[in-house]
């Protein structure tokens, strides 16, 4: 009986080991693929034809919004290769951008973002 009760015990252990490691490898994975995706769309604002000053704050609107927005465009249930979907991350990230820069008072910002908006396009491989 304390045979069983050991490879019961020695079996749970392992099993708790084994999705500690299968989850530290997907949050490491997550974010890395975060990072990625906001250096693209970092570049992305780089490339806007922008005030130099604008630059500063439209990348400080872009830390501050990410993460909302990749969180609403990931779905892990889908099947590799579709479950982000960079359009969603897009569409929110700028308006996420474009309502925090109106909220500020940046309204000229925020119309200047909204305007380049449609003239970038974010593109996404997953790994």
């Amino acid at each position: 009986m304390r045979s069983l009760g050991r490879n019961i015990l020695r079996w749970l252990i392992s099993l708790v080991v084994v999705i500690a490691v299968g989850l530290t490898f997907y949050a490491k994975l997550r974010e890395d693929a975060s990072r990625r995706i906001k250096t693209e769309m970092v570049g992305v604002i780089e490339d806007m034809s922008l005030p130099p000053d604008w630059h500063e704050e439209a990348t400080w609107l872009v830390e501050a919004a990410h993460k909302e927005a990749f969180d609403k465009a990931l779905d892990v249930t889908k099947k590799l290769g579709r479950k982000f979907d960079e359009r969603v991350y897009y569409n929110e990230i700028f308006d996420l951008i474009v309502n925090r820069a109106r909220e500020d008072g940046k309204t000229q910002l925020a119309d200047r973002l909204a305007g380049e908006r449609s003239r970038f396009l974010l593109h996404v491989t997953e790994r």
